[in-house]
């Protein structure tokens, strides 16, 4: 007897909204393993001091203790789409600002620590919105695929992605190489801001 069996992987990419949502996530995590990687190079340079760029690398995380709450009752007030774009087009912004301080050779480390805070602020109030917006792109049965393909897309950028950073590090150099994270953040916005979710989505969850 023939055995038909469905495999259920990628189910939740059938729907446009997600695979959207699932490109704006490959995009962001790119553009957080570059920022890493140019952090820590940076700060160990201008430092020479292992703990400083320890805490460097691990003080994005920091702004979550308070700010992580605001950005859930924000994914709840906003128009979620747009919230996220806007989110999207700061870290843009504030990475190309950045960029131009280190092309500049003007670089100390309390403008490292200030993005970074700056940055982590923005994801602590994003990550929410990101989440539920995650929800409103397929059917409730679809769910639990969903989010795992959506961490799933965050995950696997790290097995390329710092390599990339680092040879144009080589190459290039710091600046340039965090101009492309800002350029990844733009390829998230517009990802977001192409998809088409419905207001009702909003309501339901």
């Amino acid at each position: 007897l023939g055995i038909h069996v469905r495999v259920h992987t990628l189910d939740s990419l059938r729907y446009r909204n997600f695979r959207l949502m699932w490109a704006s996530t490959i995009f962001l995590s790119g553009a957080f393993w570059v920022q890493e990687l140019v952090i820590g190079w940076l700060t160990y340079h201008l430092t020479q001091d292992p703990l400083l760029t320890t805490l460097a690398l691990g003080l994005v995380t920091l702004p979550y203790l308070l700010a992580a709450p605001v950005g859930g009752l924000l994914a709840d007030l906003l128009d979620r789409r747009k919230f996220l774009v806007a989110n999207l087009a700061y870290q843009a912004a504030i990475t190309a600002g950045f960029a131009t301080v280190v092309a500049l050779d003007l670089t100390e480390t309390w403008h490292i620590f200030a993005f970074i805070v700056a940055v982590g602020l923005s994801w602590a109030i994003s990550d929410p919105t990101r989440f539920a917006i995650v929800a409103n792109t397929v059917p409730r049965q679809n769910l639990v695929n969903a989010f795992a393909l959506n961490g799933l897309a965050f995950s696997s950028t790290h097995l390329v992605v710092p390599a990339v950073a680092g040879l144009l590090m080589v190459l290039l150099g710091p600046s340039p190489t965090l101009l492309l994270a800002s350029v990844l953040y733009l390829g998230a916005a517009v990802a977001t801001i192409v998809m088409d979710l419905p207001r009702v989505d909003r309501q339901e969850t």
